[in-house]
């Protein structure tokens, strides 16, 4: 199977995103990924919890996708970015 450049993910960081990560993890695990770019974006709607910035936040998008890929590494070029949106 052929290999992909980047695949972006994005993650609401609730529960819905269990299926998506074990996901992404297979496609690591069969090498098919070679980036990940991981990323969440705040709104007007959805900001961040009252005292929580962008780095309490990507931490805990690296958390939840470590617990998602177990055993497996993360591949190395994977990226994790918090963005600002409307």
């Amino acid at each position: 199977m052929k290999s992909l450049e980047h695949i972006a993910i994005g993650l609401t960081l609730t529960e819905s995103d269990r299926p998506l990560l074990n996901y992404a993890a297979m496609l690591a695990k069969f090498e098919i990924g070679k980036r990940f770019e991981f990323v969440h974006v705040l709104t007007s709607n959805h900001p961040a919890p009252p005292g929580v910035d962008h780095v309490a936040i990507r931490q805990q998008m690296q958390s939840a996708v470590a617990e998602s890929f177990g055993s497996l590494p993360v591949p190395t070029q994977s990226a994790f970015h918090v963005r600002d949106g409307v």
